[in-house]
């Protein structure tokens, strides 16, 4: 089943043969994370289980949010989304549940 970007405006899919690249959530990151839920306008108290599956494609990210390198031998340039990275391209920035002032650090740890 392809995943659809988590972005509520996008109808980009993860199909074979897609040019799109498609990024999961920095579940690791908290205060990153935090950064992503806010533009993907997601409540923070989403169970880290349903994290796990949204994935946002690379129409919501600037140029600069990634490093191309090139792969020896095969002389292709693959793109690596930077650690820094939030999606801002075509997102909304409100928050449906809680401010994010609100919500303590320790509810956004999920492994």
């Amino acid at each position: 089943m392809p995943h659809c970007c988590a972005v509520k405006t996008c109808r980009n899919k993860a199909d074979t043969g897609s040019v799109l690249s498609f990024h999961r959530l920095p579940l690791r990151e908290p205060e990153r994370l935090k950064l992503w839920l806010f533009a993907l306008n997601v409540d923070v108290n989403t169970p880290g289980r349903e994290l796990r599956k949204l994935v946002v494609c690379s129409e919501h990210f600037v140029p600069e949010d990634y490093t191309a390198n090139r792969q020896p031998r095969t002389d292709t340039v693959r793109r690596f989304l930077k650690p820094t990275a939030v999606p801002t391209v075509g997102v909304s920035f409100r928050s449906p549940g809680p401010s994010l002032a609100q919500v303590s650090p320790s509810v956004v740890y999920w492994y």
